[in-house]
């Protein structure tokens, strides 16, 4: 019933003329050569007008349906593939798609055969500079100017935290060849996410809670790392007067939930749907603050959702945030003991 009445409304028009060329004919019958008409002949003509009628829009109907079937509209796919839907085309049309078709493959694999030599690129600049920031480093130590080794330890650490960031989100353009699904330690995992930015917290006299006891979840231990880096550094981007992190978790029907707090400044109502956006960087870009490029958030859901993983956000204006990620229980799915 559903096709018939789309059926309707799409070919109406083939409907209407159908009827008006079956009215028209009785009309021309019936005017003139109303003195020798038979009405039996006519009732027969018109039976015989009415079948053929309705063979030939029961063929439409079918074909009709099937093309709607082809392109999607009663099942749950979301693309139509084009070999399904040759068949009620023309074959110039079906000449036009197999052109389009051959020249975006084409530029697909262009495209992706660049993408794939910037990230290259990329990863072996980001090795490349990791020797002159040693060495800066080193150079560093020697600075007798406390005041200026401090501030210079702290740009370095910057410079080093954002060409990490910067490895990592290259990784993430191709990462099917860089994943490895092992158990994973989540005490070990945050340990090294706070080594990574144990300058900086420090620094900022930032009071840390780990309360992961033995627990481990199946992922991928650098991905995760990188992960709980970015939670740790919007921490540290927005935090309070005393600054405090505390991660912990706990087991709900076989999967593992993390949670990573602080006390921060916080999100606003408005803006925590979208935190997770690409590059939306809400009420601190509109104040002026420029310390977010709205990457961070965006790349670690894209990393958890790749592996499996779910993470909400909670938070309230000036006392801070919460975090949760959901790890479910994948041994049997990746073939894990």
């Amino acid at each position: 019933m559903k096709i018939l009445v789309l059926y309707i409304k799409k070919r109406w028009k083939l409907i209407l003329i159908c009827a008006a060329l079956l009215l028209l004919l009785n009309g021309y019958f019936f005017i003139f050569t109303y003195e020798k008409l038979q009405f039996s002949d006519l009732a027969y003509l018109d039976v015989l007008l009415i079948f053929f009628g309705f063979v030939f829009l029961g063929a439409d109907i079918y074909k009709f349906w099937q093309f709607e079937r082809a392109v999607g509209r009663f099942s749950s796919e979301q693309m139509i593939l084009v070999d399904r839907v040759k068949p009620f085309l023309s074959p110039e049309i079906q000449l036009i798609l197999q052109h389009n078709e051959e020249r975006y493959r084409t530029e697909h694999y262009r495209q992706a055969q660049q993408l794939s030599e910037l990230s290259d690129y990329i990863a072996k600049w980001s090795h490349e500079i990791k020797l002159p920031l040693s060495a800066l480093k080193m150079m560093n130590e020697r600075n007798e100017d406390r005041e200026l080794k401090g501030q210079m330890t702290f740009q370095l650490e910057r410079i080093q935290q954002n060409l990490n960031t910067l490895l990592m989100a290259s990784k993430w353009q191709n990462p099917q060849n860089d994943l490895e699904l092992t158990k994973v330690s989540l005490d070990q995992a945050a340990k090294a996410a706070i080594r990574n930015h144990s300058y900086f917290l420090i620094q900022q006299h930032v009071e840390i809670t780990v309360q992961l006891a033995a627990l481990s979840v199946y992922s991928d231990a650098r991905w995760l790392v990188y992960v709980l880096d970015q939670l740790l550094s919007n921490s540290l981007k927005y935090a309070s007067d005393s600054p405090k992190v505390s991660l912990s978790a706990k087991v709900v029907e076989q999967a593992v939930i993390l949670e990573y707090r602080d006390n921060g400044q916080g999100i606003s109502e408005q803006d925590l749907p979208y935190i997770f956006d690409k590059g939306f960087v809400g009420n601190s870009f509109r104040a002026g603050n420029y310390r977010s490029t709205g990457m961070g958030l965006y790349f670690a859901r894209q990393i958890l959702e790749r592996l499996g993983h779910r993470i909400e956000a909670a938070s309230v204006e000036e006392q801070g945030t919460i975090f949760k990620i959901y790890f479910a229980d994948t041994r049997d799915f990746f073939l894990l003991t």
